[in-house]
Formats: structure tokens, C-alpha cells, sequence
């Protein structure tokens, strides 16, 4: 069952002007008038781009969809889904309109609209400090390794192979390699590191990084195949050093509580759904170390 949540990201009411530097085709301009409400559910967590805190969404891709908001005068309305495939589904039914990260491979390529990368994420080989040396994973083989869920038919491996172990969350991965259950973790280098400092996992290090990147897109859904090319034009938008000040944003540790969490994104507006004022949340908060599904 898809839950709506008592949140959603909205710009000022007032209509994308001619003038506007998105320079949107007529097509695309007609479908944001006629679907100002963009319903978006978080797939799967992927910290610090994309995550939950206290049943909301917040992170640096909340971020790019409130400056889409902004730019566009789209309402985008979060609401909740069991899992990832829950929320495939609903996305393919057209039960909701937008998944705003997704990875990109030749199975969704001409399938799923999806907006060009909003992440390229470097995978990389987690290990403990005292493990044996590791080059790549040839020199993994027959050991006990941990990886995204999905992600391992798509690795440069030749046999002999390491004994692979799906996770749906990169801090159940570096949990695991902790306390002994695997011998290394194959996961994003940013989402890893994010959640070593969280831990002060001190004893785990990157011993390499494999030659690939994994992208990441906001997927549309058929019914609303125009919403990614409008969610391109934001994207172009938004040049490197703003798009590295908004990920900073996230990826900065204050204090021992390591801050909180900006809830809504980085000056993003939050409306309550059914009341009448908008609330401004700017405080960061993160949630615990939780149980999530991450990437």
C-alpha cells in the first residue's frame, strides 16, 4: 500500500515564465500546467544523497528537487512506499510519478524516462585495516563479500569469484565487516565513507577502487515521460560548484552528534499536506544509525 506523508516541496504558486532560463518547449511548459503535483516516493536510501529522517525525505537529490520547484513551479509531494520493489511498481503503474533516484543500466535505458545523472558513484572495496592486501577482486576470491543488491552480475569479475552477499543497506555492509560476518564490501565510495566517519569505524579503510561508475537518474513514469526532460533542463541549471556546496552541505560533520539533518533540503519550502501554512525547516538533524535500505 502507498502511503501519502504529511510532506511535500513546493515552490511559490506563481507560473514559469517566458523568460525563464530553463528555455522548456511548449510540450513540456503544457504538462507542468497540467500536472503542477509531482508524486515522489524515496526507492531506497543512499546517504547523503538521499534518505529518510523521521519518515521524511532530506539529503542533496531533495535538494536538486526543491530547486526544481523553484525553477519550475512544480509541487513535488512525498509519499511513502514499503520497499524498492513497492516502488517500482507503483511507478510503473503510474501510481506515482517520479522515483528521484535510480540506477541506470542497459535493462531501463529506453524503458524508464530518466533524467540524465544526478550522482556517478565510484565503487570501491571496503575492507578491515588488518585484512590481507587487496588489489581487486581476483584476490577476493572464495571470500565472503558484501555488495548492493543487483549490482553483482554487473561486475568486471573473472572465476575464481568472491562468495557475494546481497545487502539492501551500505551500513548493514560496513556493520558486517566489523563484526566478521564478511571479509569486505563492495558499496559506493561516497555512501561508504559517509557512514565509516558516522561510525567512527576507524578499523575499516578503502583498499581499491574498481574501474566503473554506476550512475544514478530521477526516473519518470510513462504517463509523465515529459517530467524528465524538464527535471534535464534544472539539471543543466545547477552548475558543479553549486552542485558541490549542496552535497558539502550534507557531507559536513559538526560536533559529536555530527549536526542534524536541513529536513526538505537546503532552503527548500516543506508544506504540511492539508494545512494551510508552510513550514521553513532549516535545522540538520540525522537520524540514528538505522535500518533502512541504502545503497
Amino acid at each position: 500500500m502507498l502511503i501519502a506523508a504529511p510532506l511535500a516541496l513546493a515552490a511559490s504558486r506563481a507560473p514559469v515564465q517566458e523568460a525563464d532560463p530553463l528555455l522548456l518547449t511548449d510540450a513540456r511548459r503544457d504538462w507542468i500546467r497540467d500536472h503542477p503535483v509531482v508524486r515522489f516516493t524515496v526507492s531506497f536510501e543512499a546517504r547523503p544523497f538521499l534518505f529518510l529522517v523521521g519518515g521524511r525525505p532530506a539529503g542533496y537529490v531533495v535538494d536538486l528537487l526543491a530547486k526544481a520547484s523553484r525553477l519550475t513551479g512544480l509541487r513535488f509531494e512525498y509519499v511513502a512506499s514499503r520497499d524498492r520493489d513497492d516502488a517500482l511498481c507503483r511507478l510503473a503503474a503510474g501510481e506515482i510519478e517520479l522515483v528521484p533516484m535510480m540506477r541506470i543500466d542497459d535493462s531501463r535505458r529506453g524503458r524508464v524516462p530518466l533524467s540524465q545523472p544526478v550522482a556517478n558513484f565510484t565503487l570501491g572495496i571496503f575492507t578491515r585495516t588488518d585484512a590481507p592486501y587487496v588489489d581487486d577482486l581476483a584476490d577476493l576470491a572464495g571470500r565472503r563479500v558484501a555488495m548492493p543488491r543487483g549490482m553483482a552480475q554487473s561486475l568486471p569479475v573473472d572465476d575464481p569469484v568472491p562468495r557475494f552477499e546481497s545487502f539492501d543497506s551500505t551500513v548493514d555492509g560496513i556493520r558486517g565487516l566489523l563484526d566478521g560476518r564478511f571479509d569486505a564490501v563492495v558499496a559506493p565510495v561516497p555512501v561508504a565513507r559517509y557512514w565509516i566517519r558516522r561510525l567512527g569505524a576507524d578499523a575499516v579503510w578503502t583498499r581499491a577502487t574498481l574501474p566503473m561508475k554506476v550512475p544514478f537518474g530521477m526516473a519518470a513514469s510513462a504517463d509523465a515521460a515529459p517530467l524528465a526532460g524538464i527535471l534535464d533542463a534544472v539539471l543543466r541549471r545547477v552548475h558543479a560548484p553549486e552542485r558541490r556546496a549542496m552535497l558539502d552541505a550534507w557531507t559536513t560533520h559538526r560536533g559529536a552528534s555530527h549536526g542534524a539533518a536541513i529536513v526538505g533540503g537546503i532552503a527548500g519550502a516543506v508544506a504540511l499536506v492539508g494545512a494551510a501554512t508552510v513550514l521553513l525547516v532549516r535545522r540538520r538533524r540525522q537520524a540514528p544509525a538505522g535500518t533502512s535500505p541504502a545503497a
